[in-house]
């Protein structure tokens, strides 16, 4: 059983415990990522002048401060779009629904603010998996990515 939620800052000692979960699962499931994407992560949930978004932090928690997964939102207010930055859950919480709840909880906080669409990045590492290009768009919408919104590469 787990229950998702927001995380607005770091002002509180549980907040910023849960933020450096989040850093935590970044670093074992993106073993690649940039070391600053984390260490500046925080920052941006406040300031949306960092980087041009607002940013959007939502956890699942399984028990009490437990993160067992989670999913960083980038909102443009002015041309009313999203951007699904990030979203993982923990190795050994894999295909247990966690993932699909966290990105219904972003899609519904899309069509809550009447916005264009959501928008994702896929890595030259599931490019390079999958040897067809319309093969990755297919594989999006079998996990129930944009649903019809998948745009071929």
């Amino acid at each position: 059983m787990f229950r998702i939620r927001r995380i607005f800052d770091d002002v509180s000692v549980v907040n910023k415990e849960i933020i450096k979960k989040v850093g935590q699962l970044l670093k074992i499931n993106f073993p690649d990522i940039n070391p600053a994407e984390i260490d500046g992560f925080a920052s941006r949930l406040t300031n949306p002048f960092l980087n041009k978004f607002d940013t959007i932090l939502f956890i699942a928690e399984k028990g009490k401060h437990q993160v067992a997964g989670f999913a960083i939102l980038m909102l443009d207010p002015v041309l009313e779009f999203a951007f699904l930055d990030w979203i993982a859950t923990g190795r050994d919480l894999k295909n247990r629904g966690i993932g699909g709840a966290l990105y219904e909880t972003i899609r519904k906080e899309i069509i809550s603010r009447n916005y264009d669409g959501i928008f994702l990045n896929v890595s030259q590492t599931i490019r390079n998996f999958v040897h067809h290009p319309k093969s990755v768009s297919l594989m999006l919408k079998d996990c129930g990515f944009m649903k019809n919104m998948v745009q071929d590469l």
